[in-house]
């Protein structure tokens, strides 16, 4: 049996995640009977954490779906066969076989973070020692920082969308209608701040603790546009001293090296029975690419180029952060690092500039990001709007092919504009995925699709 390994509170779990969605996501009702027999020992409470990550761990989520859907659509990647439609702009709400197991994964560990929430009594009941309740409120803590995190790039991508806090129990709750956009930020913002005060300052390598949640309320805030919030947030954080850049830009990628200082939040990965992260083989298996456009955006002297690519002379081979030498298919072992340190310190540069204009302090945080990168400082002087496109070009060069470029043209209201200049054939509606069909069709009409799908 192929499996890959989860490694959480230094206990192995395995667990078999590599699996084609190619159906819509059955909501099942669970039975008071069903809880009564769990969470009776933390080891339970644990097994539960472990398993909300899982559908995201596979080939609907972090491992295949999100780069085909989040990097084609950018002007960052390109794509072949039925996978080049996201580049072309192609998809449809029936085609996009991605953008339904996106969907689908993420209610599912929305589901699986939702099953301990329900739980916070009986799991804060399970021991009344200090150690005890701390433990409890760390999951508590983790699951909602999980449900936040899905449901911010749910929202971002799909617009608003059903909003689910509770286990589905009974057969009327099945069916919801989609919730306003305003309704999902503010769970996102409470879970955040609640995850934020429940999760410890520190915590084992790989795992999620306080400071990961408040650097997402930086990059919430920012994505509202709320950005004296969002500067607030950041600089609380790189205050805290929690994060740090790594030595180089290939520290951060380097197997030998994962869950460095750089790293706010990873979905983790072994290699076990030739099986693991699938993600760095996509491009070479011909699946996906970068877009020729990407590579001479990189000065000479950038040693970010060397590591993006894997072969620096092909401006459109396949990216180089997330290779294993000498390993391909579904047996790397390198971690998907979702939100690291440098986006951090970007964004605190870009509300900066946003909230004081290009100050010392604007310059000193996009400083940091350049040195590592080998370049020279930025030049002194620039306007706020030209700042902002110099932090908006640095975002672009640090973190190519990482499932962030849409997001970040999205926010600056930059994705119609920069998308028709890179040739793709635009519409108003790509603002937005369309919902999956069969979500639709299932729901007998009850969840509505976005314009234009």
């Amino acid at each position: 049996m192929n499996t890959i390994k989860l490694i959480r509170y230094s206990c192995i779990f395995l667990i078999a995640v590599f699996f084609t969605q190619c159906n819509k996501l059955e909501e099942k009702v669970f039975s008071q009977t069903t809880e009564s027999v769990f969470f009776g020992s933390q080891k339970d409470v644990t097994a539960a954490l472990t398993g909300m990550y899982r559908t995201m761990q596979g080939l609907g989520g972090y491992g295949q779906a999100g780069t085909m859907v989040l990097n084609g659509t950018s002007d960052e990647g390109n794509g072949a066969g039925q996978w080049g439609d996201y580049p072309k702009l192609a998809f449809t709400a029936s085609s996009a076989g991605e953008i339904r197991d996106w969907w689908n994964s993420s209610y599912s560990a929305i589901a699986g973070a939702n099953l301990i929430t329900d739980n916070e009594a009986k799991i804060l009941a399970l021991d009344n020692s200090a150690a005890g309740q701390a433990f409890a409120k760390a999951a508590i803590g983790e699951a909602k920082f999980w449900r936040a995190q899905i449901y911010f790039e749910l929202v971002q991508m799909y617009g608003g969308v059903p909003l689910r806090t509770t286990q589905v129990k009974r057969a009327d709750q099945v069916n919801i209608p989609r919730n306003t956009v305003d309704e999902v930020y503010a769970q996102i913002i409470q879970d955040f701040k609640d995850a934020e005060a429940s999760l410890p300052a520190t915590a084992p390598k790989g795992i999620v603790k306080k400071w990961a949640a408040s650097a997402y309320l930086a990059k919430v805030y920012l994505t509202k546009k709320d950005y004296p919030n969002a500067l607030a947030k950041a600089t609380e954080v790189i205050n805290s001293g929690a994060y740090s850049l790594a030595t180089t830009f290939s520290d951060v990628f380097d197997v030998a090296k994962k869950n460095g200082p750089e790293d706010i939040f990873t979905v983790q990965y072994v290699q076990v029975d030739q099986q693991g992260n699938r993600y760095g083989s996509l491009s070479g298996w011909g699946i996906t690419s970068a877009d020729p456009s990407l590579y001479p955006k990189y000065a000479a002297a950038d040693n970010r180029r060397a590591v993006t690519f894997e072969k620096p002379a092909d401006p459109a081979s396949n990216q180089g952060k997330w290779l294993f030498p000498g390993v391909s298919g579904d047996i790397q072992p390198n971690n998907f690092i979702v939100y690291r340190y440098a986006d951090l310190v970007l964004i605190k540069a870009e509300a900066e500039n946003e909230v004081n204009g290009p100050t010392t302090a604007a310059y000193a945080e996009i400083k940091k990001v350049r040195d590592r990168a080998g370049l020279p400082d930025l030049t002194a002087g620039l306007t706020k709007d030209q700042f902002r496109d110099a932090v908006l070009k640095e975002r672009n060069l640090e973190l190519a092919l990482e499932m962030v470029r849409w997001f970040d043209l999205k926010r600056t209201d930059r994705l119609k504009t920069t998308l028709i200049a890179a040739g793709r054939p635009w519409n108003d509606k790509y603002y937005l995925f369309p919902i999956p069909q069969p979500e639709i069709d299932a729901s007998n009409g009850v969840i509505t699709q976005n314009n234009g799908y």
